[in-house]
């Protein structure tokens, strides 16, 4: 590689081989680290050197174990995140469906990084089925990145809407773009949402990030402009959007179910915090919840039998509802 040199260059590479290489049981004697130097940075130091540089870290505060201390060599004992703290957000973004696969991997691939050589070998149990229900939207980043600019600006942003089809892809609901005003991005059910008012003062539309395709962010003028020019989405692919929405205010609601307290271990995994529950006689419990109407609408027909809805009525009758009408579909088929 290109030779390295300074006195600044001398002082980062020598910081950067006390990153990559060291912990408490990996001290690094200063033979070790002139020969990274050389090999990875170009650089030619001398003993002295190394000690000088160390010396100068210590006193800018990096925390660095030494040789006076310990007797074996030379480590960093601090770092920004420690090896558990790092593996926890690696789990978080390789369970992460709502990011792309590729960018999952970028991300994995720099959360390492911040570890040294030792924890990212660790780090290489992670297998390709960890990865393997990412959805596939690459413009997901983008979309991201370019919704969060509009909301602090208040301008308004233009999209293709998309759900997916029975190929596993994702299709258009309509011909024509949607044109929305962000107002907030949600995190929920390991899912992206925009909330966006169709126009000013008017009702608030949910919409998934990883469905979204196409976005630009427009100016004041052009919107307008666009807005005379291009044809809205007929209301019955706005419904879509509601109907794809958790909930499409984004606001948590209250729902209380009934249910046996043998499942109250099921109730804290699923919902933890969002859910207090209160013995009642029967060995019953009731179930209070402050959360998005898809997961609770996702819990209730996950146990079946096993669950009540006490409330809300419309909920309750919901549930009734469907349920009459899987009886008909089975019914119908004997």
């Amino acid at each position: 590689m290109q030779p390295v040199s300074g006195k600044k260059a001398m002082l980062m590479g020598i910081y950067e081989v006390l990153r990559r290489y060291s912990d408490v049981e990996h001290p690094l004697s200063v033979k070790f680290i002139i020969e990274k130097l050389q090999k990875e940075y170009g650089m030619e130091a001398e003993r002295k050197a190394v000690g000088n540089n160390i010396r100068v870290l210590l006193e800018l505060g990096y925390d660095i174990s030494s040789y006076q201390e310990n007797r074996k060599g030379y480590y960093l004992r601090e770092r920004e995140f420690d090896d558990v703290e790092l593996r926890i957000l690696i789990d978080s973004v390789a369970d992460n469906r709502c990011l792309p696969q590729n960018d999952a991997r970028r991300l994995v691939r720099k959360l390492m990084d911040l570890s040294n050589v030792y924890f990212a070998d660790q780090c290489r149990s992670l297998s390709n089925a960890d990865y393997a229900n990412h959805q596939e939207n690459k413009e997901f980043f983008f979309n991201l990145e370019r919704l969060e600019r509009s909301i602090r600006k208040n301008q308004r942003v233009s999209f293709i809407y998309n759900q997916y089809g029975t190929d596993g892809k994702l299709h258009p609901v309509a011909g024509d773009a949607f044109i929305v005003r962000p107002s907030r991005i949600l995190h929920k059910d390991m899912r992206y949402y925009l909330l966006a008012e169709k126009a000013e003062g008017q009702e608030t539309f949910c919409f998934r990030l990883d469905c979204m395709t196409s976005l630009a962010v427009l100016e004041e003028e052009k919107a307008e402009l666009g807005r005379r020019r291009q044809k809205s989405p007929p209301p019955e692919a706005w419904a879509a959007v509601s109907l794809c929405a958790p909930a499409a205010d984004g606001r948590e609601k209250l729902s209380i179910l009934r249910m046996d307290q043998r499942f109250a271990g099921d109730v804290a995994d699923y919902f933890g915090t969002e859910a207090t529950m209160h013995e009642i006689a029967g060995h019953k419990m009731e179930i209070r919840i402050r959360a998005l109407f898809g997961k609770v609408w996702r819990f209730i027909w996950t146990y079946g039998a096993q669950c009540e809805v006490l409330w809300p009525r419309q909920l309750r009758r919901k549930v009734r509802e469907e349920l009459e009408d899987m009886l008909r579909l089975y019914q119908a088929g004997e």
